[in-house]
């Protein structure tokens, strides 16, 4: 196999871009499973690398405008991915790796670690009400601004799209995460993570029309 440069494959590379995707390598005549997000180079197709199934595409340039219709339409196939701590595909992530690869597959950038997904956010949004809550958001939890330990993706009508025990859909509310039901209306009242900050890596007045979930 060729080795070459992380970040030029990144610029450059392609990506899995469905759910799973099964490769063959030529170099070693092995079958490979890949998951949502994962890099190949470009330059080992079509005679290193062919796909048996999946859909693999150039990975997305970024975009200013991130709308909730996008974030829910990808975001929704993780729903059920089991909790790995320091995992990144569907076959096991933690929150950091959720909201990072999401964003990436729709163009946006942002770091590996939720409280440097916060510290490098190009916004931060002041917490007034529950109007200050947005889609497109990233929000923040922990005991206290300075121990920022969850993060999660907000959606429009006050929902969360976060990985907790599995990637899920809650209630959020300007005191934190509360666990939707299984009618996905009614909300236990106890909070499971409580709200630090939002912030934004797109500027908010490009948000497109908010979706029901």
């Amino acid at each position: 196999m060729a080795l070459r440069e992380i970040p030029d494959i990144e610029e450059k590379g392609l990506s899995v871009l469905s759910d799973y995707a099964s490769v063959t390598d030529h170099s070693t005549n092995s079958n490979l499973l890949l998951s949502m997000g994962s890099i190949l180079d470009p330059a080992l197709f079509p005679n290193g690398y062919s796909v048996i199934r999946g859909d693999i595409g150039q990975i997305p340039v970024y975009s200013s405008e991130v709308s909730d219709t996008l974030i829910w339409t990808i975001g929704k196939d993780w729903i059920g991915t089991p909790y790995h701590w320091g995992g990144r595909s569907r076959f096991g992530v933690d929150c950091s790796g959720f909201v990072q690869m999401v964003m990436a597959r729709i163009g946006v950038p942002v770091p590996r670690d939720s409280r440097d997904q916060l510290a490098q956010a190009p916004q931060k949004v002041p917490i007034h009400n529950q109007e200050s809550l947005r889609s497109g958001q990233l929000a923040f939890f922990g005991p206290k601004p300075t121990q920022i330990n969850h993060v999660g993706l907000v959606l429009s009508n006050d929902r969360i799209l976060h990985a907790s025990g599995q990637v899920r859909l809650d209630h959020l509310s300007t005191k934190g995460i509360h666990k939707l039901q299984l009618n996905q209306t009614d909300y236990i009242e106890p909070t499971t993570h409580t709200l630090q900050a939002l912030a934004t890596y797109v500027d908010s007045s490009q948000q497109s029309t908010l979706i029901n979930v």
